[in-house]
């Protein structure tokens, strides 16, 4: 059941980005900086769906935080590698906080995304500054995207951690 929910989500999700021209993948501080800068700018509506579009960008590119030996190995199922990319923290009422994993699987970006909609959103916030990288260190570099769910009950579903 859980795979036929799953490969639904894919279904809905996937013509909505077909519309519009194609997500480039973020790789660079760069390319983060300019996402982050119009993510700022957006309506609630904008913004579910740049983070649609940025969590499916994101599952095909390996987190790799900055290491002292050089290049990282790309595993299998990533097209490249990247060092910026925001921390995101989904949160309702009275739930614990959900910090997203770094490499986060095509399915569980599918569940995510499935339940990013303008009735399940509260509303979402953006932060860049010294404060957010105190709390959540390196992660927090690149951005940190708090999404606020108005039923806890939505966050529960997505609480799932991945095996």
């Amino acid at each position: 059941m859980k795979k036929l929910i799953i490969a639904l989500a894919l279904l809905f999700i996937n013509p909505l980005f077909s519309q519009e021209e194609e997500f480039k993948s973020i790789d660079t501080k760069e390319q983060n900086d300019q996402w982050n800068t119009k993510f700022k700018t957006e309506n609630l509506e904008q913004q579910i769906k740049l983070i649609q579009e940025r969590l499916l960008s994101d599952s095909n590119i390996f987190y790799a935080p900055t290491n002292a030996h050089g290049e990282t190995q790309l595993p299998d199922g990533f097209q490249s590698t990247t060092q910026h990319r925001p921390l995101y923290i989904l949160k309702s009422q009275n739930s614990e906080p959900i910090l997203l994993e770094s490499n986060i699987s095509k399915e569980r970006v599918a569940l995510i995304n499935s339940h990013l909609t303008e009735n399940n959103v509260e509303n979402i916030s953006f932060s860049n500054d010294m404060k957010s990288q105190s709390l959540y260190g390196a992660r927090a570099k690149s951005g940190l995207i708090t999404i606020n769910f108005s039923d806890e009950k939505v966050l529960e579903k997505l609480a799932t951690k991945e095996r």
